[in-house]
């Protein structure tokens, strides 16, 4: 009996965990470094291969060196990113790639970014034709805060997020609840009285 209600409730939550690790997600983490940006990217093999058969076709990606299909990724995930701080572009600059059987690894340093963080605008393009694809992308501020966007067919990979309208929001929620709490206090306390 308690092997039979084990197994049925490995079948009933499986699918959760299938869900939950899409091996055609992508991770883009960027962070702020002096004057410039990191961006480190991890990606599926699985995901890298299904887009650039897709778009070039797997008779051209066989005729590639190792090389030449690395600069073919790099030239891909480059030309599918576009992220905007503060209104100004942050262009992918130097950076390395490390090819694996099941996982690629991209590392970019990038243009100057602003000192103060305002808004961030980000569209990440790159494997969006792969069916169920999500980019998780993290964002560190200088303050050592993070924020973490997931971009997929949703939102339509692209989203942008306004620190200083969050904080605003943030300190309004909090006086808000500092003014309307003691008058809902008080009414309380009025009909209690009331009553007696």
């Amino acid at each position: 009996m308690q092997k039979k209600i084990l197994l049925g409730l490995i079948i009933l939550i499986s699918p959760i965990f299938l869900l939950a690790h899409n091996p055609l997600s992508a991770i883009y983490r960027f962070e702020p470094q002096n004057d410039n940006g990191i961006l480190k990217i991890y990606l599926t093999q699985v995901a890298v291969d299904k887009a650039l058969k897709d778009i070039h076709g797997a008779n051209f990606i066989s005729t590639l060196s190792e090389k030449q299909f690395k600069e073919l990724i790099v030239s891909y995930v480059k030309d599918n990113f576009k992220l905007n701080v503060n209104d100004t572009k942050i262009e992918l600059e130097k950076g390395g790639i490390r090819y694996g059987n099941h996982e690629t690894d991209l590392t970019f340093i990038t243009s100057k970014i602003p000192e103060r963080i305002n808004t961030i605008n980000v569209e990440i393009t790159a494997f969006k034709n792969n069916e169920y694809h999500q980019t998780i992308f993290y964002f560190k501020k200088n303050d050592g805060t993070s924020e973490k966007i997931i971009l997929n067919s949703k939102n339509d990979f692209k989203t942008e997020i306004d620190f200083e309208q969050n904080k605003d929001f943030f300190y309004l929620i909090i006086l808000s609840t500092i003014i309307i709490a003691p008058i809902v206090l008080a009414l309380i306390i009025f009909k209690y009285k009331k009553k007696k």
